[in-house]
């Protein structure tokens, strides 16, 4: 059975298209609805000329309000505000808002708002499939982005609740807070995904403003903690450091250099907490080697329980939509009961000096220890502070929005406090509504309870164009942005490159010790030095995760100016060798190349190749111990940049031994790679006895006994002509 419904229009009687609105209104298609309509001063003719029954005019009394006037004659269950001027979408919208209220068990229903300016309709950008609960948590980020909970126009709300609501109310309170008074009285408050009225804008009708001194509290954490002068006191921070961890398989990978990292700028002993649901053999057993080799480090695997994991699943079901490890954080406190303290680190974050100031920073009470994030996380970061994420959200506390890659957590508080209940349920409240997933939420949940802490313990990198900072003045580097070290880094800013080349030199390093047996491959690279490639060919070999590399870059080019990006690289990147003016020919510059190489096996590459992905080398290496290969050899891409054309053969994955083919049933192998030289890790004995001047592959392949075939695009290969 369908509720009664009044529609209320509150007017002063001379409005442009009040008419219209009347109107509407009168053509709803719902079946049992009456229209309100108030008025200060005397109606227009127009509409006291419709006669319709359902349809009743009341005259405002000095003594009350227009809503209050208009809700004491609303006969219906149901009361539906509608802004004079203003008209509904549609003839069925007050039977879908009705429809969606019943469906959601909702005593107070907030349907979406469109736009009307000069004739053409503006819908919202953003629209919610399902109704999203109203809630105090809620509301005040929704006031920022939505003009629904702004306005009553659209409001569909029991009548009892809006009657006692306006009972409280002073006469010249705006919609603003009314509709906050709602949700907090109302048993069952929605936002629907309904489009119902359209607000026609014009000079004195503009859809409302935030009213950022009406706004309620971010979150309940005013009320949960007294002053910091009166919260309880931590006990004294022990020497032993302790950090914490919350990954998942996509990074689990990358923990190793930040782990070794530590190793290398640390003589306190730091305890590592790494929360995971699992962990792979791999990460395990590098676990072990560093608790074996370091005394001062020990890795300690904290298993996220599966009641938590749920609950941070649960999150999806909310709006959240990416990673789930971001909210691991969120239940340090009870993950690490034994501690007072920790410091939290993102994964894609390196050491760099000693953590013990850091790790003494005296809070002073608050929760929580981090950096002020200037808005480098923004892609591209905006040129005017204002116009980034914190600033619309915080309004003027945007300048102290922080960075949660590295925090500093007094775990004793927010469990003396209670707080993660009361944090997970303003998460579950509110994560549909973040840009920046945990960072939004620590930020709006712990505002005003946090300690500001020098740039340095947390240095994102992206950061360094606008603030210039040193490696020897840095405590933390963050690598924040989708452009990781581990990854192809094309077009970073120069100011950036000794932040890569240091993560990338930790990373050699601990890979030189974990696996010191793994065999050096030396990369020959034939070079045209005044060519823009040259870096983004650089850049894909310094990226390569295998730790045993040498490039030996040779060229008949003179050395480059000092200041060039070149000079830079080699100078940052201890695996660079250049070798100027080697020879006239390609086949010169390979052998003077080879002469200067240190490596066991040989990979080529020419002036206008690269590599495809960071771990080439690393499966070629896989692949040539697994089957004792003298070469293996990968798949080539070709692009045609005239065209923008990329050719290339499907990867298979799949490994053929061709050690039993003799040199004619080789070379038409594949798609041609045994017409070229590149592309090929070879045994550097293979090199013995070559004719420099004849075609190297087929005197390779006679030389080299048991050769491998492996399906994978492994290389680039640029080819400036169209064919």
């Amino acid at each position: 059975m369908t509720p009664s419904i009044s529609i209320l229009i509150a007017a002063h009687g001379d409005e442009p298209h009040l008419v219209n609105s009347v109107q509407s209104a009168l053509n709803q298609d719902y079946p049992d609805f009456t229209v309100i309509l108030t008025h200060t001063l005397p109606v227009p003719p127009a509409i006291t000329a419709l006669a319709d029954q359902r349809l009743k005019i009341i005259p405002v009394p000095p003594t009350s309000t227009p809503y209050q006037a208009a809700v004491k004659a609303a006969p219906g269950e149901y009361v539906y505000c509608l802004s004079a001027g203003d008209h509904f979408y549609q003839p069925t919208s007050l039977t879908e808002v009705s429809a969606a209220a019943q469906t959601a068990h909702a005593d107070l229903l907030v349907a979406k708002v469109i736009r009307l300016e000069n004739n053409v309709l503006y819908f919202p950008q953003h629209k919610q499939p399902q109704p999203r609960l109203l809630t105090t948590n809620n509301f005040a980020l929704l006031a920022r982005f939505s003009v629904a909970v702004r306005t009553l126009s659209g409001n569909l709300i029991q009548r009892a609740l809006l009657t006692e609501v306006l009972a409280t109310t002073a006469p010249n309170t705006n919609e603003q807070i009314l509709v906050y008074r709602l949700v907090q009285q109302a048993q069952h408050p929605v936002e629907s995904s309904h489009l119902a009225v359209v607000w026609r804008e014009r000079s004195d009708h503009q859809l409302p403003a935030l009213d950022w001194e009406a706004l309620p509290p971010l979150s309940p954490l005013k009320q949960l903690l007294p002053p910091a002068a009166q919260r309880i006191a931590t006990p004294p921070v022990p020497e032993r450091i302790s950090l914490a961890l919350g990954i998942d398989q996509g990074v689990e990978a990358h923990l190793a250099p930040l782990l070794y990292s530590i190793t290398q700028t640390n003589t306190a002993p730091v305890d590592v907490y790494v929360v995971a649901t699992q962990l792979s053999v791999a990460t395990q057993a590098q676990f072990a080697w560093f608790n074996e080799r370091f005394a001062n480090l020990r890795v300690v695997h904290t298993p996220l329980p599966a009641a938590d994991y749920d609950m941070i699943r649960q999150l999806a079901d909310f709006g959240h939509h990416g990673p789930l490890s971001v909210y691991y954080r969120v239940f340090l406190p009870q993950l690490l009961p034994h501690l007072d303290r920790v410091i939290y680190l993102d994964a894609d974050t390196l050491v760099t000096g000693d953590l013990t100031a850091l790790w003494h920073s005296d809070l002073h009470g608050n929760l929580l220890g981090c950096v002020r994030d200037d808005g480098s996380g923004v892609t591209p970061p905006p040129e005017d502070p204002t116009d980034w994420w914190a600033y619309k959200v915080l309004g003027p506390a945007g300048k102290d929005y922080f960075n949660s890659g590295m925090l500093v957590f007094d775990l004793y508080q927010w469990r003396k406090y209670n707080l993660g209940v009361y944090f997970y349920e303003f998460l579950r409240d509110t994560v549909n509504l973040y840009l920046l997933e945990d960072q939004d939420a620590l930020n709006f949940f712990c505002q005003g309870a946090v300690t500001y802490l020098s740039p340095a313990v947390n240095c994102v990198t992206k950061s360094l164009q606008r603030n210039p900072r040193t490696l020897l003045d840095t405590t933390i580097l963050h690598f924040l942005g989708p452009q990781k070290p581990w990854k192809m880094t094309f077009n970073q800013p120069r100011v950036q490159w000794p932040a890569i080349a240091h993560y990338r030199h930790v990373a050699r390093a601990w890979a030189q010790a974990y696996q010191p047996e793994l065999p050096v491959i030396s990369i020959l690279l034939d070079a045209a030095l005044d060519e823009d490639y040259l870096i983004e060919q650089l850049e894909s070999l310094l990226c390569q995760s295998y730790g045993h590399l040498e490039v030996i870059i040779v060229t008949a080019a003179p050395a480059p100016a000092p200041e060039s990006p070149l000079a830079q690289l080699l100078a940052l990147n201890e695996p660079l060798h250049l070798v100027c003016q080697a020879g006239p020919t390609t086949a010169h510059r390979w052998q003077t190349g080879l002469a200067a190489a240190h490596g066991e096996f040989i990979f080529l590459l020419g002036p206008h190749d690269r590599l495809t992905e960071p771990t080439v080398i690393v499966q070629l290496a896989a692949l040539q111990r697994k089957y004792a290969a003298d070469i293996v050899t990968g798949y080539r891409l070709t692009y045609l940049p005239a065209r923008q054309v990329l050719r290339g053969t499907a990867n298979s994955g799949r490994v053929q031994e061709l050690s039993q083919l003799t040199l004619p049933q080789l070379l038409p192998v594949g798609i041609g790679e045994y017409q070229w030289t590149p592309g090929h890790l070879i045994r550097r004995t293979a090199f013995k006895h070559l004719n420099w001047t004849a075609p190297l592959i087929p005197q390779l392949l006679v030389q080299a006994p048991k050769k491998i075939h492996w399906e994978q695009n492994i290389w680039f290969h640029r080819k400036l002509s169209d064919h």
